[in-house]
């Protein structure tokens, strides 16, 4: 289980989040407390490969079509902007 780094994002309101299994080799799980507006996947070239508008927790991100490696989970709301490194097995 892997919690929010207050210096991986800027806060001005408290916000906390859970990301497993890290790694994975098929879903995530994305559980959080505060207002999220929108999930975002990104591979190390910060390329966008996928894009979500959430309203309540948790999530469910399926990540069985890509490919093994390094991937970057961005949580982003009204007051903050939090990056999570994933690894995909």
């Amino acid at each position: 289980v892997i919690g929010s780094d207050p210096c991986v994002g800027l806060q001005d309101e408290p916000f906390t989040f859970e990301v497993y299994p890290n790694p994975t080799n098929s879903f995530l799980n994305i559980e959080f407390e505060g207002a999220l507006i929108e999930v975002s996947l990104r591979n190390l070239e910060g390329k966008l490969l996928s894009q979500t508008s959430v309203h309540a927790s948790p999530i469910l991100l399926d990540m069985t079509n890509y490919p093994s490696g390094m991937y970057l989970l961005q949580l982003t709301g009204e007051n903050h902007l939090q990056t999570q490194r994933i690894i995909k097995q």
